[in-house]
This record gives structure tokens, sequence and C-alpha cells, in this order.
């Protein structure tokens, strides 16, 4: 493993008075830690744009004094506790659970219509095919209407087969997914915290459409999805 060597660690805080646990760990744990090698810093902000003026802060003092810092940001009770607001209730989600239940079984119900009508297509074509190869052996056609004929029918068959295959999946694996998952909507917290960046970051955007800020120390929003909304008010 390369060794990683710092020399300055920055407690970046956005949290509200209550929920200061980033002091909490600078006035207990790290202020005692300074030394010739090892500096600390706590720096508390409210909105986005002192945050920004936190990150150029400790750029410019990495070029000054020729710091290589490690960051530990504390921003996330308030949004977690936001999290917690917008779990589904039981009931909701048996709703969501019925209906899609239902949505599956219909969409099941109109593939296996839709293959068998697919099947009956597949068949004629072959028999067209067929009826067109027999031509071709009887020397009733020639070799151009031949080849031009094959590779339509060809064509069409290996559409129709597509199809077929993909009107004839088993749906078993989409009501595995909804049953073993959809409960998670009753804790949206453990979604997001058991989530890697990458996929909080698409939480975010997915549920507030890119639309999440912080400011004067509060998480707001003009938009959110209508299923996660129902403590908005909160």
């Amino acid at each position: 493993m390369t060794p990683f060597n710092f020399n300055e660690i920055y407690v970046i805080e956005s949290l509200n008075p209550k929920e200061q646990t980033g002091k909490e760990l600078y006035d207990d744990l790290l202020r005692w830690k300074v030394s010739k090698k090892l500096e600390a810093e706590l720096i508390q902000v409210e909105d986005k744009l002192e945050f920004y003026d936190a990150i150029f802060h400790i750029i410019e003092e990495h070029k000054k004094f020729d710091y290589y810092p490690i960051l530990h940001i504390e921003a996330h009770e308030q949004f977690l506790n936001a999290c917690d607001l917008m779990s589904v209730s039981e009931k909701h989600i048996k709703d969501i659970r019925d209906g899609s239940y239902a949505s599956i079984e219909k969409e099941v119900k109109t593939n296996k219509k839709k293959a068998v009508e697919k099947r009956h297509e597949l068949e004629e074509i072959q028999q067209r095919l067929n009826a067109v190869e027999e031509k071709w052996f009887r020397d009733e056609i020639n070799k151009d209407t031949y080849d031009r004929w094959y590779s339509i029918y060809c064509d069409h068959i290996l559409t129709l087969t597509a199809s077929i295959e993909r009107l004839s999946i088993n749906q078993g694996k989409a009501f595995e997914i909804l049953e073993s998952n959809l409960d998670l909507l009753g804790d949206i917290r453990h979604i997001y915290d058991r989530s890697n960046t990458l996929q909080k970051r698409e939480f975010v955007n997915m549920v507030f459409d890119g639309n999440l800020y912080y400011q004067e120390g509060i998480y707001r929003t003009p938009t959110m999805m209508d299923i996660f909304s129902h403590n908005a008010s909160n």
C-alpha cells in the first residue's frame, strides 16, 4: 500500500447547534493532537458559499504553508433526519406493493398474448420462406429473386424470434426484486447510509431533481418526488 503523509486536519462542519459533532471531534480530540508535525482546524459554515470559501482557504494554506491536508466534513445529521421524514409509511408501501403486483401481472398477461401473436406470425413467415425455397429448387424463380426474398424473410424471422424471447421473459425476477427491496422505502436513512458516494449523489439528484441546497443552517429544495413529500412541511 502506498503511504499517505499529511500534516493538517481540517474539520468542516455545517450542523445546527445541537448536532455539532464536528466541534466535539475537534474540541475533544484533534486540538490536543496539534504539534510541530500536525495542525488541526475547525471551520464552521452555514451555506454553500461559506463551504466554497473554506475550500479556497484550505487551498491557499496548502500553497502558503505547504500543508498536505485531510478533510473531515460533518454535514450529515440534519440530512439524515430529513431522510427519516421521507421514509414511506407501511400503508403506502402496501399500496405500492399491491399496485406494482397488479401492474406486473397485467404486463405478463399482455406479453403472453403478444407472444402468441408473434409465434403465429413467425410460423407464417417460415412457411413463406419454405415456399420460396421450393420454388428455387423447382427452378420457378431465378437466383436474384430467391436471394432477395430469402434475405427479407430471414431478417423478419430474426426480429420475430427476438421479440418472442423478450415477451416470454420470466417475470419472477421482477417479483423477487420488488419483494426484497420495497420495504426499504420505510427506512430511507438506511438506504442513504449504505450507499456509496456516487449512489448518494444520484439519490439526491433523483429525489430532489438536483435542486437541494443548504442555506442558513437548513436544507432547502423547491422540488421533491411525490412519494417522499408527505412530510415536506416538517
